[in-house]
């Protein structure tokens, strides 16, 4: 009502009119002159926003977070990490050292109770312990680490156990993670460089993805052997065979694999990337086409690179995500932005539906942008423009969890006109030029969905991310409701990534239940959105 925000609390009128730079009181909306953080302060009463004064300065929690107390029922250990807290920081106190930067905060924690650690989060002088700095963690034994998440003391993990990298190593016993697993005494005590052996721990004398091999028993973590190098799919993968009720072309993508690339088969072009990986399948049976994700050396074909896929006919299109060939879309049917070109027949989605013949011709110039739905009519041109700069190679560890997750890397949009940008443009042109690409192809997206999807898409290829990708069939009352349901059964925030979701024509779909609607539902996020262990759990969880 004043016109004035005071950081988080509406000001009042008199704070307004004084021109208050302050902040301003909550329930009363004053100017304030409590003390910020690190300020001086005798009692909680005298700290901004209720924060706790302690050693004679406001903290960077508040009272009610000091005071916590647990009820009959029920008792947090994160909510009582400020509770052993006696003094807190001021300002002054803060120690910089030239071209360093100083991870001490104003107002955090500086001092405990007996009994408990504080932790600074300065890693090797905590010893075992890690977590959030300027909180008061309980004392480990020397067979524990502190968990920072839950503040809480764990058990160690035996040597073979699974971890998640070097940010593990005080989780395992033996203070040494092996990339995923933890590494036995014998190897932390040598000081083992390599990866570390699922269920012993041992320091590996596996070959890595690319490698030599006889078998797949010389390749780490099981990975097949084929060609003699190993491969960077497991030997289970390999070997999938379906059951007498259920068959799956996406597990099956691997099965007619029969070589594997090594490291030093791989081709780079001065200025060019190579999308060529290690240990990727390089040769397949015949009756089957290897998937190079290059675009136009596939044809009509698409998907992840490295895999054995199957041989569609002119009418149809090989869908990467389950690993099998659909009937190509007609004119007038539903796609997504140019990187559903391959689905149309006419070779031209025009944004949103598929295009007719005609539309996919360029005339004096000029390639068709937006075509109608049921017809398929071309209804605006403009000048072809260059294709976005090409994404980066694909992911080569692929989630499990059958054919509910696949990491896939979107191929470059296709330009009618085949135009190309000059070698003489500078990085920085091309990634405006795809933006402009990028911002006048979603302007005529109405779908919200399907806008943010295609923007998804484009951004992570102009900045040379991976997409991956979740999906699942879930009953819901609107398509709305189907993706807050993916959402939070994958335990992934709404605001990441980007969610489509159509109802599910089929008849088995349709019996399913009448008082909702069956959904496909596909989550797409980019690689820095979400980590491979979170998008590994979510796609267990999407399954389940």
């Amino acid at each position: 009502a004043s016109g004035l925000c005071g950081y988080q609390y509406c000001c009042d009128a008199a704070a307004a009119t004084s021109g208050c730079t302050k902040r301003c009181d909550s329930g009363t909306g004053a100017c304030t002159t409590k003390s910020e953080v690190g300020g001086s302060c005798t009692t909680h009463n005298d700290c901004y926003d209720d924060k706790a004064c302690l050693g004679g300065r406001c903290c960077t929690f508040s009272q009610s977070q000091y005071n916590y107390t647990p009820s009959y029922w029920y008792y947090s250990s994160y909510d009582d990490k400020y509770t052993n807290c006696t003094a807190c920081r001021d300002d002054s106190e803060i120690q910089y050292n030239p071209g360093e930067m100083s991870y001490e905060q104003k107002g955090e924690c500086t001092a405990c109770k007996s009994g408990t650690l504080l932790i600074t989060n300065q890693g090797v002088d905590q010893g075992i312990y890690s977590g959030s700095r300027g909180v008061c963690a309980p004392i480990c034994n020397s067979d524990e680490y502190y968990d920072g998440m839950s503040n809480m003391c764990r058990s160690r993990l035996s040597a073979g156990q699974w971890c998640s990298g070097t940010y593990d190593n005080a989780r395992c016993a033996s203070g040494l993670c092996g990339y995923q697993y933890c590494c036995d005494a014998a190897a932390a005590t040598s000081g083992c460089t390599k990866r570390c052996d699922s269920g012993t721990g041992a320091c590996t004398t596996k070959s890595e993805v690319g490698g030599s091999c006889t078998t797949h028993n010389d390749c780490y973590d099981d990975k097949a052997c084929l060609g003699g190098r190993c491969c960077t799919f497991s030997q289970s993968q390999y070997n999938y065979t379906p059951s007498y009720w259920y068959y799956s072309s996406y597990d099956d993508k691997y099965t007619n694999c029969t070589a594997c690339r090594d490291d030093s088969e791989i081709q780079y072009n001065p200025g060019e990337m190579s999308y060529e990986q290690k240990g990727e399948c390089t040769a397949c049976k015949s009756g089957t086409l290897l998937i190079t994700n290059q675009g136009v050396d596939q044809g009509i074909y698409s998907g992840s690179r490295g895999v054995c896929a199957p041989i569609c006919n002119s009418d149809e299109y090989y869908d990467g995500m389950s690993n099998m060939c659909r009937s190509r879309l007609s004119a007038g049917q539903w796609c997504s932005g140019t990187y559903d070109n391959a689905r149309c027949a006419s070779g031209l989605c025009g944004y949103q539906y598929c295009c007719d013949d005609a539309a996919s011709e360029i005339i004096s110039g000029q390639c068709c942008e937006m075509c109608s739905s049921n017809t398929g009519q071309c209804l605006r041109r403009g000048n072809c423009s260059p294709p976005p700069p090409p994404p980066p190679p694909p992911s080569t560890s692929p989630l499990p969890g059958g054919n509910s997750s696949n990491s896939l890397t979107p191929p470059p949009t296709s330009s009618s006109s085949g135009a190309s940008t000059p070698s003489s443009t500078s990085a920085q042109e091309k990634k405006e030029t795809a933006e402009k690409t990028r911002d006048s192809i979603l302007a005529d997206i109405a779908d919200p969905a399907v806008k943010k999807k295609a923007k998804l898409l484009a951004d992570a290829a102009i900045a040379g991310e991976t997409v991956q990708r979740l999906s699942a069939k879930l009953s819901a009352a609107d398509p709305d409701d189907a993706c807050a349901s993916a959402y939070s059964k994958a335990a992934v925030s709404s605001g990441k990534g980007a969610c489509v979701a159509k109802p599910d024509t089929s008849a088995a779909a349709g019996r399913r239940r009448l008082s909702a609607t069956t959904y496909n539902v596909e989550l797409m996020f980019k690689s820095s959105e979400v980590s491979d262990d979170a998008l590994v759990a979510a796609a267990n969880e999407l399954k389940a």
